[in-house]
């Protein structure tokens, strides 16, 4: 991380920066095979090993210059140029191409930049807490500490953990016990589930807090999906506002769309997730074939060597079934774009050398490829079918442009140029918070909230907390400030009926709207409620009409991370966790913050 590794030289505008950014799309003709005859080894090469290891004790932009790997040389002054450029992670004018080449214009950085992570996809805790280290990141600041908010603490983990202990495993009805073999208490149960770190406010104070695996009250942490809700209150704010229309047209605001899936979606479909769009969401269950997915990228690509000239077709139907997402997180920036390893990676995959370019085909970054993306004709705009159906990533990368879009015609210095400084500016830096979070960019440096955003476990419960108290932040000084406004809260807290009467036709089944979820009680449990409860936390849990407002609403993101916020409860929870199997857990996990407000107010025991 010190920045005297790298000496600045006229001529080479930031030598930190990866090598690949001058020499990665350089070579138009392939680097030279090694003989037919020689057997290449299955799996590492020493070289691939050395950049693994490096790439984990070196920040990404000075992992390249260590590589033994040999900087290959331009082959035409036309590469050479856009290879050293400010457009050198955006499609060349002479590829030729079905998609269009990125509008620089509206890049963040002098430079383009790659991430040299190379095994990303290896979930452990250390991953999701050193993106630092693996991935491009950027700093979103947490402002002046004037606006502090001190957590203030009053822990009760006996109460709570206590012996004698109401469980409910899945969407069944609870029972108590004290020696039971799976989960025999909390501790067991938050640990069994992989989880690296766990706060619960409750009455506005710190009631419970307890880390593993390494986790501090200081370590940022992958918080995955969750930061889709940070997109969507931004979106939220900025129509609220008056700055940005919920009936706008995507195509209109972004007309680099018009060829693709969002033709007629509205900016409302794209905030609730309601887009006909042919996308799957991956998962490991689907089976995609990773070997045939990457392989794929040599079948669209065409070298002319005599001539220079590249010409690539990004089609959906060369992809593998369960794959677009890896086409997707490969436009990211996220998974194996280190810039001269294409051919270690089609050895390793099961390609035999020759079958992949030296660089990366298909659309170069993130809005490259979006544009590429095609509708579902069997479904509509605007209507929530399942999780499943609707659920889909980039249509938040898209919420992202719109953001941008919307920011850059404002042209306002308060308000910042791009959704990244709105978010630092109106947001982040307003909350309180103790550290700085990170975010991840894209290779043109967009920032993506969609699934790279790191942040501290006590800095996402400060922000639940504000959200609980209906948007205000309030300062260790007292001091109280309307950072989100209500009505933004109160759609979030209480959505329109027609999304409770869409949403919950079982009492299991979780809502959704502006990048935020939101769920009902666990009726089973109403017989177990504290005597001392409120007349309206027993209607949530005695199958409330859909007018009633959802028992809690919060973020949300893959491997185990929430932020759920119970209004009724006057409780937030904030959870970091490394757990592959999260999907399953989700029921036993929801029912165990309900369980644990129990304890909190009763002390309920066998």
């Amino acid at each position: 991380k010190n920045s005297s590794m790298c000496v600045r030289k006229e001529g080479n505008p930031d030598p930190c920066l990866s090598r690949s950014i001058f020499d990665r799309h350089a070579p138009l003709r392939h680097r030279p095979h090694r003989a037919e005859t020689e057997q290449r080894p299955r799996g590492l090469s020493k070289a691939m090993m050395k950049r693994t290891v490096l790439t984990l004790l070196c920040f990404s932009t000075y992992v390249d210059a260590f590589s033994s790997t040999p900087q290959a040389t331009p082959q035409a002054d036309d590469t050479a140029a856009w290879a050293a450029s400010p457009a050198a992670c955006s499609t060349p004018p002479f590829w030729e191409t079905n998609w269009d080449a990125y509008d620089m214009t509206d890049a963040q950085t002098p430079l383009c930049q790659h991430s040299s992570a190379l095994f990303e996809d290896l979930l452990t805790p250390w991953t999701n807490m050193n993106q630092e280290a693996l991935n491009l990141q950027t700093f979103l600041s947490k402002g002046s500490s004037e606006n502090y908010v001190k957590l203030e603490k009053d822990l009760k983990h006996d109460l709570i953990e206590g012996e004698g202990y109401l469980y409910s495993i899945g969407w069944g009805a609870p029972f108590f016990g004290t020696n039971l073999t799976f989960l025999p208490n909390f501790t067991s149960f938050l640990e069994g589930y992989k989880t690296d770190g766990l706060i619960i406010l409750h009455k506005g104070k710190m009631v419970y807090e307890k880390y593993w695996n390494g986790q501090t009250e200081h370590t940022r942490h992958l918080i995955f999906s969750c930061g889709k809700s940070m997109a969507g209150l931004m979106g939220e704010m900025l129509i609220e506002l008056g700055h940005l229309s919920e009936s706008a047209l995507i195509t209109d605001i972004i007309p680099e769309m018009k060829r693709s899936g969002f033709v007629g979606a509205t900016v409302r479909d794209v905030l609730d997730m309601r887009v006909a769009l042919q996308f799957e969401e991956y998962e490991p269950e689907r089976g995609c074939n990773f070997t045939a997915a990457i392989l794929n990228f040599a079948q669209m690509t065409k070298d002319d060597e005599s001539t220079g000239k590249v010409s690539m077709s990004y089609d959906l139907n060369k992809i593998p079934p369960g794959c677009q997402s890896f086409f997707w997180l490969m436009s990211k920036g996220r998974v194996n774009q280190h810039a001269l390893r294409w051919e270690d990676l089609a050895s390793i995959e099961g390609g035999e050398p020759g079958t992949m370019p030296p660089y990366m085909t298909g659309p170069q970054n993130l809005r490259e490829f979006l544009p590429t993306l095609e509708p579902n004709a069997a479904k509509k705009h605007g209507v929530w079918y399942d999780w499943s159906s609707n659920y889909k990533s980039p249509v938040t990368d898209v919420l992202e442009w719109v953001l941008d879009r919307t920011l850059k015609a404002l042209g306002s210095s308060d308000l910042g140029a791009t959704h990244q400084e709105y978010f630092v500016k109106k947001i982040w830096s307003q909350l309180g918070q103790d550290h700085d979070a990170t975010v991840g960019i894209d290779p043109t440096g967009v920032a993506m909230f969609s699934a790279d955003m790191s942040a501290t476990l006590p800095d996402m419960a400060r922000l639940g907390q504000v959200l609980l108290n209906g948007g205000i932040s309030i300062t260790s000084q007292g001091t109280q400030k309307q950072v989100i406004p209500k009505p933004v809260v109160e759609r979030l807290r209480n959505p329109p009926l027609k999304y409770k009467e869409e949403s919950y036709q079982n009492y299991w089944d979780p809502g959704y709207i502006s990048q935020f979820w939101n769920g009902q009680a666990n009726p089973y449990f109403k017989d177990y409620l504290p005597k001392n409860v409120s007349e309206s936390v027993k209607r949530l849990y005695s199958n409330p009409p859909r007018s009633e407002p959802p028992l809690f609403f919060g973020l949300q993101g893959v491997w185990g991370q929430f932020l759920s916020i119970y209004p009724e409860f006057d409780m937030v929870v904030a959870r970091h966790a490394t757990d592959a199997e999260y999907g399953a857990h989700h029921p036993d996990i929801y029912n165990a913050w309900q369980i644990a407000w129990m304890r909190l107010n009763s002390g309920v025991d066998g």
